[in-house]
Parts: structure tokens; sequence; C-alpha cells
């Protein structure tokens, strides 16, 4: 029982059963074999739990990696044709009884907010994107 106590303080109380059936077996503090039931049924009886720390995560790297510059500063009103084109894919869910979907890739251009080009593909390809951009440009 010693031997769990010792432990579990050089663990900051971190240590659940497995892990302390584990330590107590690499390190060899005791001098007979103990199991893992042996060990859960030691600390349950003298009110030893663990105390399990969650993950941190480091919420502010994770989000820059999705933030792009801002180039039309939420100005979409265009002065003329062609000036800034904008694009999106979506994924269009279909049917009654057997539900079907497909990728609807779009090119639009904000001046007159009206569609160039539109591509409908299965998946969601390079393909079908680049398909669409070069049906906008020769339209």
């Amino acid at each position: 029982m010693t031997a769990i106590l010792e432990l579990e303080e050089e663990h900051h109380w971190t240590l659940g059963y497995l892990g302390m059936t584990t330590q107590l077996k690499s390190e060899g503090k005791l001098t007979f074999c103990a199991g893992l039931k042996r060990v859960t049924r030691c600390m349950q009886d003298n009110h030893i739990k663990t105390t399990i720390r969650k993950k941190k995560h480091n919420q502010i790297k994770r989000h820059e990696e999705y933030v792009s510059d801002n180039l039309l500063n939420e100005q979409f009103d265009r002065q003329s044709k062609n000036e800034v084109w904008a694009t999106d894919t979506t994924e269009v869910v279909y049917g009654n009884q057997t539900v079907h979907k497909v990728r609807l890739h779009v090119v639009l251009d904000l001046y007159g907010r009206y569609a160039l080009s539109y591509n409908i593909s299965a998946t969601e390809t390079t393909q079908a994107v680049i398909e669409t951009f070069e049906r906008a440009f020769k339209g």
C-alpha cells in the first residue's frame, strides 16, 4: 500500500489502475506479484482516484491557420465587370427515397452578382473546379 501512495504522490495523482500496475512492475517496488484487480481494489479501498487533466489545445495557433488576408475589405459592390470573381462549392442533396449527392461549383462576378459558369460533379475534385474556371474564361 505504501508503494502505491509513493507512486501516486510522485506522479501527482494522475496514474490510473493500469498505469499504477505497470509502474509497480517496472520499478520493482513490490516483492510479490500484484495484478490489475489487486491494485484496483487497493486503490479503491484507500479512496485513491485519478485526476485526469484535460488536454490543452492551442486555440490561437489553430485559428491562425485559416485566417487569410481580407482583400475586399467587405466591399462587395464593384464598379465594372470582371473586376472581382468569387467561387464556391456546395454539396446538394436530392431524392425522396434514395438520397443522391452532387457538388455544384459556381464562379460569380460580383459586379452584377450573376453566375459566370457552373459545373455539377459527383465528387469534389480539383479537375471539376478547374473546368468551371475554364468555362468562365471562355464565356
